[in-house]
């Protein structure tokens, strides 16, 4: 994600400096208009103390929200051309069903899936990509509560990260979401059924150009800088790891192979 970012501000003719924490590289010293944060998850806040404009990746842990003021949290599904659809339809759903599944070990292929952070249990893959879903719902329907949730390590992956989540969400608009996430499914997909009363539509919400949306999370993050309005505030992003939090305590089964 780093490099991704770095690409895109310097397509559009910003400077960028940058360092890899994994490499020990020192925090370059200077004067910057904004920061980008784009470490493992578990490594976000030791990054998120300078009084500089930062964006910082999707979000697992919860933080402590110093310097909020110069937060501004990753929101990428809200960029994305579907769910802005979904967003201006005046059709209110009654019921939506979402598949989200990517093969681990396709997440970085050129490297060995089992030393990264998505094969650890607290910044596993599918714990990752519950609140990178769910802020997009929550801006769409409103506000939510877990109706009922599970969580399980099924595959043979050499992690102790869990590989399937699934959970249903009531909103307060009356909308009842049941959301499969999993690290298992190859090829990758983002599958949104809606239904309506009477009707339904199916969305691939994976057939998009996602180049387009990372660039356009990038440069809302530059125009904030500017003095525009982000989409996505720290309390909005706290209040959804709370939700991830909720749906975990809420699981009514997990272990290994479906079976505890």
């Amino acid at each position: 994600m780093g490099s991704r970012r770095a690409r895109i501000l310097r397509d559009q003719g910003y400077d960028v400096v940058g360092w890899d924490i994994l490499d020990g590289t020192p925090l370059p010293v200077g004067d910057y208009d904004g920061i980008f944060v784009c470490t493992p998850p578990d490594q976000h806040e030791q990054y998120m103390k300078f009084r500089v404009p930062t964006f910082v990746e999707a979000s697992i842990l919860p933080y402590t929200p110093l310097n909020s003021e110069f937060i501004y949290p990753s929101c990428t599904m809200r960029f994305h051309p579907r769910v802005r659809e979904i967003m201006a339809d005046s059709r209110k759903p009654l019921v939506f069903i979402y598949h989200v599944g990517n093969y681990l070990p396709d997440w970085h292929p050129n490297e060995d899936y089992k030393t990264k952070y998505f094969a650890r249990h607290n910044t596993g893959g599918c714990r990752e990509i519950v609140p990178y879903e769910t802020n997009w719902m929550t801006w769409v329907w409103g506000p939510c509560e877990p109706i009922n949730s599970h969580y399980f390590k099924l595959s043979g992956l050499k992690c102790d990260a869990s590989d399937y989540y699934g959970f249903s969400l009531g909103f307060d608009g009356g909308v009842i979401g049941n959301i499969i996430i999993d690290t298992l499914t190859r090829p990758k997909c983002r599958r949104l059924e809606i239904i309506y009363e009477g009707d339904s539509t199916t969305i691939d919400m994976q057939a998009v150009d996602w180049e387009e949306i990372y660039k356009d999370e990038t440069l809302a993050f530059v125009n904030a800088i500017k003095g525009g309005k982000y989409p996505y505030t720290v309390q909005e992003d706290l209040w959804n790891l709370k939700l991830l939090s909720e749906i975990e305590f809420g699981i009514t089964q997990h272990g290994e192979c479906g079976i505890e």
